[in-house]
């Protein structure tokens, strides 16, 4: 397998810490802060242009590269949670180490999403008078 360029690994390196410190902004934050910050901090640590989040259940497990665009999947547990996807700087082109370092990304901060899920459901607000009940169709007489 062939070295990687020095360059490259000098801005891998570079990315890799800007990762690090974005997985480390975005740890304490309640959900509804996570959904909104989490795409942008991808952008910054990535260096990609545009990052959206699209939640909720998908079949996609492998981040992707195309033309004009890199994806990867939230995925924690073996469930995905989400996906992140990134558009080019204008004036540069998408390449492998961006997917990666996408890739790398959602998989740092999947289980983020999924602890801060987590903790908004235990702090949903009780019904107001503080009981849950269930019910039981009617019996039937036999």
């Amino acid at each position: 397998m062939p070295g990687v360029p020095s360059t490259d690994r000098s801005r891998l390196a570079q990315r890799l810490r800007e990762l690090q410190r974005a997985r480390a902004r975005l740890t304490p934050l309640p959900l509804d802060q996570l959904r909104v910050l989490l795409p942008a901090e991808a952008s910054r640590a990535c260096e990609l242009g545009r990052v959206t989040m699209e939640e909720g259940l998908t079949a996609q497990t492998e981040p992707v590269l195309t033309a004009g665009w890199v994806s990867a999947p939230l995925v924690h547990l073996d469930r995905t949670l989400g996906v992140l996807r990134g558009d080019a700087r204008p004036g540069r082109e998408l390449d492998e180490l961006d997917r990666e370092l996408l890739w790398a990304f959602a998989t740092a901060t999947a289980p983020l999403l999924h602890v801060a899920t987590l903790a908004a459901i235990a702090r949903a607000p009780a019904p107001p008078d503080g009981v849950v009940e269930h019910r039981r169709g009617p019996r039937r007489r036999r």
